[in-house]
């Protein structure tokens, strides 16, 4: 497996501002939620991937989720983003 897009330098970024996913959307603001479809394994590194690039805290996914298919399972993050 190729990890030509993992940053090569020892520091983990800190994910940019935290965004408020409870309630009702802050002004300005609008949820979206990401999924990620795939063995348990391959949305593990993807999540640890997207921590080391700034993306999410690992803590803000779900927890995997089945979705009925053998082997496949589902991550969702559920975030609020800035609309202009």
């Amino acid at each position: 497996m190729s990890f030509d897009f993992i940053p090569d330098n020892d520091q983990i970024p800190t994910p940019k501002d935290a965004c408020n996913t409870e309630g009702e959307p802050s002004p300005g603001r609008e949820p979206i939620e990401m999924l990620l479809v795939g063995s348990p394994q391959a949305i593990k590194i993807t999540i640890l991937n997207l921590y080391k690039r700034g993306f999410a805290e690992v803590s803000a996914w779900s927890r995997l989720l089945p979705t009925g298919k053998p082997g496949k399972m589902i991550g969702i993050l559920s975030r609020q983003i800035p609309i202009s």
